[in-house]
């Protein structure tokens, strides 16, 4: 008899050492394009530095360890790669003498550690701090069921209130996984079950699957209305500074935008959402009332809650006061997104309504931290070597004699498509956004609607694409109210009603308002 120990299995290599081919995955890439000798217009070291960076973002993807100590690896590898001894010589233009060095790798430590001091991780982070705020006070759920027990008489009013709440909270709340997973999902799923609709079975149709489908979309959205409502956001306004382009994206130019093409969208969506995917039970009459129950059961508003809507309006205030002075003509107070941001943490420290305790349990925001530092230091890298310009121009090159419309049209949806290659939007935006931004700009497009179109129109369109698009779709996707088949299907429609809704109305306002 054959001990189970020494037993024959038939799990493949790749089952059996997940770690060691994921971090294949990343090294080979990267060694074949720092391989490559630096093309015309791209300084030393660029391919080197591009060849690590490419291979940091297919960790960001596969996670053979979590996204924080792959960015350190990554940042790691790119100060000492290509290190070389460089004798003593003189300058031949010059012919000054030049002691013998040690040169090494592309990203220097001065480089790595303004990244980790760059504005846009902070806002994050703080960001983060004012999320865990919501949560810990209860303001988030409360605010979510004053909606809902206005809105939830039918299915398609429920899909609305859902959307107000988060609407609501989503300028407090960058990220779109911690708002999906802490305020809106939790909701969906109790008003599913007390209406007889769930998981895994057919009852899932009567309600849940159309509720979970819709909500997705919507978060999708508020996501795009805000800068600071989704943790990719200030990346992109990252890029875009980084690249000269001679204007920048504030939380204030942002939000003028994108709202009126996400107020459209935040009412047609639902409505074709319920064409798409109709529940069996369009009205819910129960809902409201369970709702004034659990809000019953919460009492009325207390002192920590109080608290946290003042440091939420302030911070409403203080994130929008340049673009309402600048509209009635008046100068600018030049108050920067993170320093409201840490102010707005320091209040909540000050008030008790959160405290270190809480900030230190929450590894998310060191995570965040170290991850998006480390991100920032090398995409902004990548751009001051010239290999985001020498990758734009080349796919420009392709789209040459094209009217920039059209060519911006192609542009658009190769962007939006290769979302589908990609498991968080972060990675997403990283890979692809400068790159494409550059071949918009190159073909003729309006910068600043190049800008603002790919970062609002069509980045936070694609987070619904997959049900691996990001960590709400995930947390849709495995919820078992929808199955698979239906979530591409349904979903690619779904995405695809967005991205119109936005290239109809939205680049008409853009081109308008920009």
């Amino acid at each position: 008899m054959t001990n189970a120990v020494d037993a024959p299995t038939s799990e493949s290599w790749f089952t059996r050492h997940p770690k060691a081919w994921k971090t294949l995955a990343c090294v080979i890439p990267a060694l074949a394009l720092s391989l490559i000798p630096d093309p015309a217009g791209v300084q030393q070291g660029g391919m080197i530095m591009l060849g690590i960076f490419v291979g940091t973002i297919i960790g960001f993807i596969l996670q053979p360890l979590p996204n924080a100590p792959v960015g350190l690896i990554g940042v790691a590898v790119a100060m000492v790669a290509g290190a070389r001894w460089v004798p003593a010589h003189v300058k031949a233009d010059t012919g000054a003498a030049v002691a013998a060095t040690m040169q090494w790798g592309p990203l220097g430590i001065k480089e790595v550690l303004a990244g980790f001091g760059d504005s846009t991780a902070w806002l994050i982070a703080a960001a983060f701090i004012i999320a865990d705020g919501f949560v810990i006070t209860g303001l988030g759920r409360r605010i979510a069921l004053l909606f809902l027990s206005r809105f939830g008489k039918t299915a398609l009013g429920l899909a609305y209130g859902l959307g107000a709440a988060d609407l609501v909270v989503s300028p407090g709340t960058p990220s779109l996984t911690a708002r999906y997973g802490g305020v809106v999902y939790p909701l969906v799923k109790s008003i599913a079950k007390e209406q007889g609709s769930e998981a895994f079975d057919d009852s899932r149709k009567k309600l849940g699957a159309f509720l979970t489908f819709t909500s997705v979309a919507i978060s999708s959205l508020t996501s795009a209305l805000f800068l600071t409502a989704m943790a990719g956001n200030p990346l992109m306004a990252n890029a875009v500074k980084s690249m000269n382009l001679g204007f920048e994206m504030s939380w204030g130019n942002w939000f003028v935008a994108a709202v009126v093409p996400v107020a459209v969208a935040l009412v047609v969506i639902p409505w074709v959402a319920y064409k798409i995917f109709p529940p069996s039970q369009g009205k819910t009459p129960e809902a409201p009332a369970l709702a004034k129950a659990a809000l019953a059961e919460m009492g009325p508003m207390k002192t920590p809650e109080k608290k946290m809507l003042c440091v939420f309006l302030f911070l409403l205030l203080a994130w929008a006061i340049d673009s309402i002075l600048a509209g009635l003509g008046l100068p600018k107070l030049s108050i920067d997104a993170t320093m409201a941001a840490l102010v707005g943490v320091a209040l909540l420290f000050i008030l008790n309504v959160v405290k270190w305790a809480d900030v230190v349990k929450n590894g998310s925001i060191w995570s965040t931290l170290l991850f998006y530092g480390a991100a920032i230091a090398m995409a902004t890298k990548i751009t001051t070597l010239g290999v985001t310009a020498w990758v734009g121009s080349s796919v420009s090159g392709a789209l040459g004699g094209l009217a920039w419309p059209l060519a911006f049209a192609i542009v658009v949806l190769a962007y939006f498509f290769a979302r589908y290659l990609f498991a968080s939007a972060t990675a997403h935006i990283l890979a692809l956004y400068p790159v494409f931004l550059t071949a918009a700009i190159a073909v003729g497009t309006p910068p600043m609607l190049a800008a603002f179109f790919l970062a609002i129109g069509a980045t936070n369109t694609a987070n619904g694409l997959t049900p691996m698009a990001g960590g709400a779709a995930l947390t849709a996707g495995q919820s078992g109210m929808i199955t698979t088949g239906e979530w591409f299907s349904k979903n690619f429609i779904l995405s695809l009603a967005m991205l119109a809704i936005f290239a109809v109305i939205g680049i008409p306002w853009m081109l308008l308002v920009l």
